[in-house]
């Protein structure tokens, strides 16, 4: 148990885990930037596309002209 507790208390461990998980270039604040533009970038296509969904719609029920005469 002693040797366990020393492994566990042990100073050059601790900083040694920190490097190592500081080094990484991809960390969870990149992650989420990138996971935001690309949530960002699918509900600007969902709209673009259901935008021209509606005047196609529109303009296939509604036309400027009137051809009825």
């Amino acid at each position: 148990m002693n040797a366990m507790k020393k492994l566990i208390d042990d100073p050059d461990t601790k900083t040694r885990r920190r490097n190592q998980t500081g080094n990484t270039v991809i960390d969870g604040s990149f992650l989420s930037i990138v996971f935001s533009v690309v949530l960002l970038m699918i509900i600007a296509v969902s709209f673009y596309a259901f935008w021209n969904l509606y005047h196609a719609i529109v303009k296939k029920f509604h036309p400027k002209e009137h051809t009825e005469l």
